[in-house]
Formats: C-alpha cells, sequence, structure tokens
C-alpha cells in the first residue's frame, strides 16, 4: 500500500494539499471528499489514483442500470488492454474509435490510454464521408467502433470509412469485451506528458474536418480546472447526454470523475422524456451543459413550476 506523502515531499499523484491520501472507505462518511489538487501528468494515472482513493465508490452510471465501481473500472480498462495488446496496439499506436455515450467507451479510451496508444475519437454524428477524411489525416492505423448502437448505423458507416482509406484496420469492441481478461497485460507505455496521446477534429462546419493535438497533460489540466471550479466532491453525480468521443466526455468530465471521485451518468441518446427521468431518479446534482438539454430542463420545470425538477442540482 502506498504510504501518505510526508510533509516537504512534492505532491505525487493521489496527494491531497494537506499532504495526506483518502480512501473509499473514507468518503462514506457525511462529508462529500473534495480532491484540490491534482499532479499527475498521465491520463491513466488518474485511473490508478481513482481505484486507490475512490475505491467501491460508483464512478459511472447508465440507463440500463449498469453500475462500475472506480475499483471495477481500473481492472475492466487492464482487461481490456490485454486483449488489445494481443491484437497488436502498443504505445504509440494510431487508433481512432466512433462510439456512442457508453460505459464501455470510458473502459476503451482508458485501456487505451494504459497502452499509451495515440486516441482519436470521433463523435457518431460524423458520417463514412468525414469519418474516412479523419483517419486518411490522422494517419490512424486502427478503427474501432460497435455493431449494436441504438440507430444501429455505426459499423456499417466505419467498414466503408475503412474501405476507402489505406492500413486501417477494423475492430468491433463488442467482440474484444467478450474476450477481454484472456490475455496478459503488458507494462504500460506512453509516459512522456508532453507527448501527443489525443486528436480531436473541428466540426467541420465551414471547411473540413482540422484536429487539435493535446498531451495527457493538457487535457488533465482541463479536468483539473473543471473539478476546482465547480468544486467537485464524491457527492456529485453528472449528466453526460452529450458524445462521450467529445473532448469534453472521454477527456474534461471523465477526468474530473477520476480525480474528483464524482459519478457520470450516461446516457446513449439525449431524449427529453426518458432522460430527465432518469436523471431524476439517479439524483443528479450536474445535469450537462449545452443550450438543447438546458432548454429541455426548463420546459419540464415549467409544467410543474411547484416542484424542483432535480431535487439535488446544485
Amino acid at each position: 500500500m502506498r504510504k501518505p506523502a510526508k510533509a516537504g515531499q512534492p505532491f505525487r499523484s493521489g496527494a491531497l494539499r494537506n499532504g495526506s491520501h483518502q480512501s473509499s472507505a473514507a468518503t462514506t462518511g457525511s462529508e462529500p471528499l473534495v480532491q484540490s489538487h491534482v499532479e499527475t501528468t498521465a491520463f491513466w494515472g488518474l485511473c490508478e489514483d481513482a481505484a486507490f482513493r475512490f475505491g467501491g465508490l460508483e464512478a459511472l452510471v447508465d440507463e440500463h442500470g449498469r453500475r462500475v465501481t472506480f475499483a471495477e473500472l481500473r481492472q475492466l480498462a487492464l482487461d481490456l488492454a490485454a486483449t488489445l495488446a494481443a491484437s497488436g496496439i502498443h504505445g504509440d499506436s494510431r487508433v481512432s474509435w466512433q462510439l456512442p455515450t457508453r460505459i464501455d467507451a470510458a473502459i476503451l479510451t482508458l485501456a487505451l490510454s494504459y497502452l499509451g496508444a495515440i486516441q482519436i475519437p470521433v463523435i457518431p454524428a460524423y458520417g463514412e464521408r468525414d469519418l474516412a477524411f479523419m483517419l486518411r489525416q490522422s494517419r490512424a492505423r486502427m478503427l474501432i467502433t460497435t455493431s449494436t448502437d441504438q440507430r444501429g448505423s455505426l459499423e456499417g458507416g466505419a467498414r466503408r470509412a475503412v474501405a476507402h482509406s489505406e492500413d486501417v484496420d477494423l475492430m468491433v469492441l463488442d467482440d474484444e469485451l467478450s474476450r477481454a481478461g484472456s490475455g496478459v497485460t503488458p507494462p504500460p507505455g506512453g509516459s512522456a506528458a508532453d507527448a501527443t496521446r489525443w486528436l480531436f477534429f473541428t466540426s467541420g462546419t465551414t471547411s473540413t474536418p482540422k484536429a487539435a493535438r493535446h498531451t495527457d497533460h493538457s487535457v488533465i489540466a482541463g479536468a483539473s480546472a473543471l473539478g476546482t471550479g465547480l468544486r467537485l466532491s464524491t457527492s456529485d453525480r453528472i449528466g453526460m447526454a452529450f458524445p462521450i468521443a467529445h473532448i469534453g466526455g472521454c477527456t474534461t468530465w471523465l477526468g474530473a470523475a477520476l480525480a474528483y471521485g464524482c459519478t457520470l451518468l450516461f446516457a446513449e441518446a439525449f431524449d427529453p422524456d426518458t432522460t430527465t427521468r432518469y436523471l431524476q431518479q439517479e439524483g443528479v446534482t450536474i445535469p450537462g451543459t449545452g443550450t438543447v438539454f438546458t432548454q429541455a430542463y426548463l420546459d419540464r420545470q415549467r409544467r410543474d413550476p411547484e416542484v424542483r425538477l432535480f431535487a439535488r442540482l446544485r
């Protein structure tokens, strides 16, 4: 077991400002834990630290009732990393993925982070033409998607995009998850904090999509700023009804959840009625951002102004 940082020592991953570590057992009292300092420069380090500090607390929840703790999330990511490594993915592999907002997508992004791969997340709204362009521009060598998205269109579009690209393999995540844990987990890769680990494409509204390069250090900085600004704690439950492949999803909010111990409430598709009811039942404290979401929530609040829509909203 790791020892608490002593006075005068530099803060390590998981150290609080007072120089002590907080285990998950200590977060079950009346006072929620607020972490006010994030020191690790490796995205995978956030996951390791969260498993140690928040262990049995809920990390991810979805609208189908699936619940994953921080400790389980770490193990699921390691199991998938072993399978991905057996498929040839390693440090500096360029891997694109196009997945809906699901728990499995978060597991994948952490597994790829563990391996040190360069990730190119693509939101599901992009069609095969834009997807093929992104694969070429990013020089991706692997595209990971699913065969079970609600619209049933991602795998077909991905196959057509790969057919118009050179030297890109297609992987269906559902198949890999069924084999997860069967291989040997390699050592973690990609420890350089200033190396490019993420490519996020612009919308392409006014021209062809352009990729913005990010390092683990830069995305962790965004997650840390978000958590500090909102004073996130283990009592927070965050609505995630927007694309996880957006930089705000798979790095900023996922990173903040890992650093501050809050819970992400995943919804694959936003529906004003069912999503609102789901977030109500799960005790959401921050229902998420975006004009379309805010307008939907306000509309439902106006229907019954005497009853607070989200009882735990802060």
